[in-house]
């Protein structure tokens, strides 16, 4: 039976059009209200390693479209975002309109493909932009450099979307295009590495089926796109220290059950609220396809999409088994309910495809139900994160704007622009101080209002405090001092000898009175650069004791550092 080319509107009930494209526009109508209210011209997080650029401290290059962020080789992302900041004179909510606009866009497409594949318009097909648009996906709407993120699911998405059209048959440019979009793949991060094989399968299937219906030259050029996804897959790892340990046999069953946990996540926040129902969700998920799948897959009459969507899912498997060994547990970050969200997708259209008559129905209306419980529930979930979130922001603008010295905006607000470590703390307070530096003077938002730093004095805490322990082992130094009088400190200053090697952390806790313990909230951590003898950090805080935790560097040596107390005034 030929395939129609669009969706039909003889004898269409105008209700159903209505009803999805209604959906569809409204969840893009909100995405963009929701990012016109809450967002702020401000950095968040990852947003401050692209200021390195806006400064010319960092040289646009190859090397650097490369160089691994958090072990992720992002070079299109970062192609795209230094796009998007130059277009936008240096907005940091760029990013996040653009993300929105992709997400927004792939719904679209998604919906026409669905209607155009059966010829007419389902009530069901509010499923697809109900799950991939609501404000569940919060951290992928408020922040810009998550677009690495909405990259590689638009693209993965994309490609099932051919298959859903095509299967193993793309021919012309749809071969082509699927071929550059695989090789594209390990350029997007993990989240799109992990689908090369299962897509590299796939384009080893459409070029046999292009060079069976003559195109050779078709054939050879999505071979050769195949090779260079796979190729880019031990390139992508070269130079990189792994994060993730080599799973062993035994722990194979948690593996699984984080996987199950990632797969549920796409719901999004509705996911973790409901375990372990949104387990069970899952297995009912699964057991509905394979019960619909696997009698395609034995008829060879049809067999040959239904080929292409268990391609798919070993593509998808790829990423849930990354995730399962780098991330064990049952609770992720916000920005993995997106990357869950194809799996669902491919559910939704294996069923649709396959299913018959009332079973379909069923099927495809308790999906809308689930799409639409989940979604509200997103909702509420994004609503209540925006309205904090907000308020945060606006409190760190209102302080900038009141003439707040950056010393005191770093200890007020720092967990606000970035919240490291995740445990509790702070860090990277000689990043931001000349970040905000090159911000005022580039007029980005609020930080014209920047103030200069004050002026203050050193105390030698040797001065102040006394020595109560000092503990050498293999591993570093562990020192606790005490001072004589709980004193008002406004900074410490470490200095270390310049012969440690790169990468040694130090962490520098403190207590405000003699009834408190050292705690992760009350601590700065540092890395060493290379040849870094000296940094300062800000505290604005009564001190009683102080605690200095430095690890070992590379080559065994080390030695005390010595610290000073910043207050008021000068030397």
């Amino acid at each position: 039976m030929a395939m129609q080319m669009g969706p039909s509107y003889r004898n269409e009930s105008r209700l159903q059009v209505a009803f999805v494209l209604g959906t569809w526009a409204f969840l893009v109508l909100a995405a963009l209200l929701y990012i016109a209210r809450y967002a702020h011209n401000v950095p968040y997080y990852d947003d401050w390693v692209m200021v390195d650029v806006l400064s010319g401290a960092q040289a646009v290059d190859a090397a650097w479209f490369w160089h691994p962020h958090n072990d992720h080789r992002i070079a299109i992302p970062k192609l795209v975002l230094l796009a998007l900041y130059h277009l936008s004179d240096w907005d940091f909510r760029a990013g996040m309109y653009a993300n929105a606009m992709l997400l927004a866009g792939l719904a679209g497409v998604g919906i026409y493909v669905a209607a155009n594949r059966r010829g007419r318009w389902s009530y069901a097909d509010a499923f697809l932009p109900l799950i991939l648009l609501n404000w569940g996906h919060y951290e992928i709407l408020l922040w810009s450099f998550d677009i690495q993120h909405v990259m590689a699911v638009v693209s993965v998405l994309g490609l099932l979307l051919i298959i859903v059209r095509f299967g193993t048959q793309p021919t012309g440019w749809a071969s082509i295009c699927s071929g550059m979009a695989v090789a594209a793949l390990p350029l997007l991060g993990v989240p799109g590495l992990a689908y090369v094989p299962g897509f590299a399968l796939w384009l080893a299937e459409v070029g046999r089926q292009n060079w069976r219906a003559g195109s050779i030259t078709n054939a050879w050029i999505v071979w050769a796109f195949a090779a260079i996804a796979v190729f880019l897959i031990p390139v992508y790892f070269m130079g990189l220290k792994p994060s993730a340990h080599v799973p062993f046999p035994g722990q194979l069953p948690w593996i699984l059950q984080s996987m199950v946990a990632f797969v549920a996540h796409g719901l999004g926040p509705l996911a973790p609220t409901l375990r372990p129902w949104s387990y069970v969700l899952v297995a009912g998920m699964f057991l509905s396809v394979a019960a619909v799948l696997v009698p395609v897959l034995r008829d060879v009459s049809i067999r040959e999409r239904g080929l292409a969507m268990l391609m798919f899912l070993v593509a998808f498997s790829g990423l849930a088994f990354a995730v399962g060994v780098a991330r064990p547990g049952e609770t992720f970050p916000p920005r993995y309910c997106l990357e869950a969200v194809p799996i669902w997708w491919w559910a939704y259209f294996v069923i649709d495809i396959y299913s018959r008559g009332l079973t379909r129905r069923l099927a495809l209306a308790g999906l809308l139900s689930l799409a639409v419980f989940a979604s509200g529930f997103g909702f509420y979930v994004g609503l209540q994160y925006a309205k904090d979130r907000d308020a945060q922001f606006t409190a760190f603008e209102s302080d900038l704007r009141a003439g707040m010295p950056p010393s005191q905006l770093f200890v007020r607000h720092q967990r606000t622009l970035l919240p490291y470590p995740d445990e509790g703390g702070a860090a990277f307070h000689d990043l931001l101080t000349d970040r905000f530096s090159v911000l005022r003077k580039r007029g980005i938002g609020a930080f014209v209002s920047l103030a200069p730093e004050g002026r203050f004095r050193e105390v030698p805490l040797s001065e102040i405090a006394r020595l109560i322990s000092s503990d050498r082992t293999s591993e570093g130094l562990m020192q606790t001092w005490t001072l004589t009088q709980d004193s008002f400190v406004h900074g410490m200053r470490i200095m270390i000898p310049a012969t440690r090697g790169d990468g040694s952390r130090i962490e520098i806790s403190w207590t405000t009175n003699s009834q408190e313990d050292f705690s992760k909230d009350r601590r700065y951590v540092h890395w060493w650069r290379p040849q870094q003898q000296d940094m300062t950090f800000w505290v604005y805080d009564s001190i009683h004791q102080v605690r200095v935790i430095l690890d070992d560097d590379a080559s065994g040596i080390y030695a005390a550092p010595q610290i000073r107390l910043l207050t008021p005034g000068r030397n």
